[in-house]
């Protein structure tokens, strides 16, 4: 879950790699992670607000450490159907390769 990827939607004009990111925020806005689908259907995660070392095994549920450390607890769960269908819709769109999915908002 550590490192970065660096992605490029277009090389010369033409789709040179296909991806669909999602960010995943809490209802404030913070990030707390990102879902990356690589084609043939390889899914990569990065952030910290995991709750879990295998979190695609688990039900979504995040934790923000920004609003922990404010007093403010959000119940922060979400869909991994909806995310992973999110992913797709923007893999098959070469104009728009990410978009933000708010957890608990």
């Amino acid at each position: 879950m550590e490192g970065s990827v660096t992605m490029s939607r277009t090389k010369g004009g033409k789709v040179d790699q296909l991806y669909g990111l999602v960010v995943l925020t809490c209802p404030k806005g913070h990030e707390l992670g990102k879902v990356l689908r690589q084609p043939p259907g390889r899914w990569v995660l990065s952030g910290d607000g995991w709750m879990s070392d295998r979190p695609l095994d688990l039900p979504l549920q995040m934790e923000c450490s920004t609003c922990r450390a404010d007093g403010i607890c959000h119940d922060l769960r979400g869909s991994w159907d909806k995310i992973k269908a999110l992913a797709v819709n923007l893999e098959n769109n070469p104009t728009r390769g990410r978009t933000k999915y708010v957890l608990g908002g």
